[in-house]
């Protein structure tokens, strides 16, 4: 065995492959995710920013797990980390004290601290958020529809050649 063998079967055991499993499937990740966001919209209040991001950790940890081999997987990893990378910087700087939460009438608003140096004491609705945070709820609905199995690809690779049968 050459150290090349050596070396890609050490990185094989090193990263485990791109596959769900019963306990982490995709469609399981997804309706997590839709009830944990009904769940964030539910009773928002100074906690929210934490909430956001316990909300997003588990989907960047799951991000970071995944080692696509397709362009579409591969893209939608970006996008997830990326995105999940914002609401996490956000979710910090929101509990410095920069944005905080408050009631205007019966609407709940986010505002910009009275001291900040730009945008001071400007408000926005919190559902603006809430809304661009099921972005990422959406992203784990297209996640199941992208993955192709290893049968998946085997069959492509199959027609490919023509070897049907």
């Amino acid at each position: 065995m050459s150290k090349r063998d050596d070396d890609s079967i050490n990185r094989a055991n090193v990263y485990p492959e791109d596959e769900p499993t019963i306990f982490a499937h995709l469609w399981v990740r997804f309706v997590y995710t839709v009830v944990a966001w009904f769940i964030l919209g539910l009773g928002i209040n100074a906690g929210f920013f934490t909430s956001l991001i316990l909300f997003f950790t588990p989907l960047a940890l799951d991000y970071l797990k995944f080692r696509p081999d397709t362009k579409p997987r591969l893209y939608m990893r970006r996008v997830g980390l990326a995105t999940c990378g914002f609401w996490a910087v956000f979710g910090f700087i929101s509990m410095t004290g920069v944005f905080t939460i408050v009631p205007e009438g019966e609407n709940l608003m986010v505002m910009v601290a009275k001291n900040f140096v730009v945008f001071s004491g400007e408000t926005f609705p919190v559902k603006i958020i809430w809304c661009i945070v099921g972005v990422n709820v959406f992203l784990t609905g297209i996640d199941p529809f992208i993955y192709e199995s290893k049968m998946e690809q085997l069959v492509m690779a199959r027609k490919e050649t023509g070897l049907e049968g």
